[in-house]
């Protein structure tokens, strides 16, 4: 038997020309028909439940913009049978910003005009946690069912251009994150880097009207690879700091784990254009190659990557440590990644950059000289490293009953760093067999 789909709308409008024999009329239908003077028809639409709320949040305003008033709030449990107060509850709409949303309740709606149109509109949490919004309306009045029937679609287009997700930076699953992070001020990169950033992110946006104008596409897709801790992240966030007009979309590898999930947060992208999608660690997720095992995301992924509109304004940064790992179809094909930016472990002169970012944040002094010689006995260390090096540092000061940290401290704690990262790449040993026959009495 191959696959099925029912139509809900269909379905809701069969069984309402159903009639069971020696049922009453419910509380809550005896409510919506008295106030539409009519029997209702209803329309629906169901949202996962924190973009459900989240667009709840949005619903008061949206009414409003309607010139739709709200001249009775309740609400219904227990199938329509029990008329009670309205639900609540505290939703995050912004970072540190929460605002009460209902989760449960009936409204009566008039409009602000001659003609009085009335709905019904209902917002109930289901059983899976879902929210649904619900609109009933008298079907024999030509604008109430006019009404009824854009709701929806206009009700989403208000969320999406005047809602919390508007110019924030969220993660696939909603949650909201900091802008401003003082990744900028940290960030040290080789001045080829730099420009490669300017150009092809930073640069590209600030340009991107001006190839709309010119017919020129303005999405574009960019890989950041490099070893761990060499500051791929930092670049990130210093560039979603330099463009506070850009809505941002991190998605974790595990969320892109999630079947649909990728599909689903493009298609978020396309909406809140011009926006930024961060793909963080594709060789852990989406991108990883079919030559190291079947992965059928990554197919979901290629299919809605070439989906978009080549001018829906996305810029897609991906993250990866091992740029081997990376599926072909994503490394080297312009039309989905346009560009692999190396991020490289810092050299000489970058470490010495960010020896003197870290002896402002840390609070020590070092001679010129000094600060010559750390920054040649680090070869190879990441900007991670260095940050530990110099929170080791202080350690060893504060255990000292000092509160500043000496070139001394700093020698100490490179030491020890370098004896902790020749442990981690030392095979363990394994322990030795017992010897045959022996007893604890010959070893005394």
């Amino acid at each position: 038997m191959g696959p099925c789909t029912v139509d809900m709308q269909e379905l809701y409008d069969c069984n309402q020309g159903v009639k069971v024999v020696g049922s009453s009329m419910s509380p809550r239908q005896r409510c919506h028909e008295e106030w539409c003077s009519s029997k209702v028809s209803e329309k629906w639409d169901w949202h996962n439940r924190r973009l459900g709320l989240l667009m709840m949040s949005e619903l008061p305003r949206f009414l409003s913009k309607r010139q739709l008033a709200v001249r009775k709030t309740t609400h219904f449990v227990d199938c329509g049978k029990t008329e009670t107060d309205p639900s609540y509850c505290d939703v995050e709409v912004g970072v540190d910003t929460q605002a009460q949303v209902p989760s449960g309740c009936t409204m009566l709606v008039e409009s602000q005009d001659p003609e009085k149109t009335r709905l019904v509109v209902s917002i109930i949490t289901d059983s899976d946690g879902d929210i649904r919004l619900c609109l009933n309306y008298n079907s024999n009045d030509k604008e109430a069912k006019r009404l009824a029937t854009t709701f929806h679609a206009d009700f989403k287009c208000f969320f999406i251009e005047n809602g919390p997700l508007r110019g924030s930076v969220f993660s696939g699953d909603l949650a909201f994150f900091p802008r401003e992070t003082g990744a900028s001020a940290k960030i040290v990169l080789p001045s080829e880097v730099d420009r490669s950033v300017d150009r092809h992110i930073t640069g590209f946006i600030q340009i991107r009207d001006k190839l709309l104008e010119k017919g020129q596409e303005v999405n574009r897709g960019i890989i950041l690879a490099g070893p761990p801790g060499t500051g791929k992240t930092l670049l990130i966030r210093s560039i979603i700091e330099q463009n506070p007009d850009q809505t941002v979309i991190i998605l974790s590898p595990e969320q892109a784990a999630k079947r649909g999930m990728v599909a689903e947060v493009i298609k978020m992208a396309s909406a809140y254009a011009p926006s930024i999608l961060v793909l963080e660690d594709i060789d852990n997720g989406v991108g990883i190659s079919r030559n190291l095992r079947d992965h059928p995301i990554l197919a979901e992924f290629l299919n809605a990557m070439d989906g978009v509109s080549r001018n829906d304004g996305i810029i897609t940064i991906a993250s990866t440590n091992y740029l081997g790992r990376m599926d072909p179809a994503l490394r080297d094909r312009p039309g989905r990644f346009c560009r692999v930016i190396q991020v490289p472990v810092p050299d000489q002169e970058c470490r010495l950059r960010l020896l003197n970012n870290l002896a402002s944040e840390f609070g020590f002094d070092l001679t010129y000289q000094e600060r010559e010689r750390f920054a040649k006995a680090t070869n190879g260390l990441t900007g991670d490293w260095l940050r530990e090096t110099a929170r080791t540092a202080e350690l060893i000061a504060l255990q000292d009953d000092r509160d500043s940290i000496d070139f001394d401290d700093l020698n100490e704690a490179l030491r020890d760093v370098n004896e902790a990262r020749g442990v981690a790449h030392r095979q363990t040993p394994e322990l030795a067999p017992p010897e045959a026959n022996s007893t604890l009495g010959e070893c005394v």
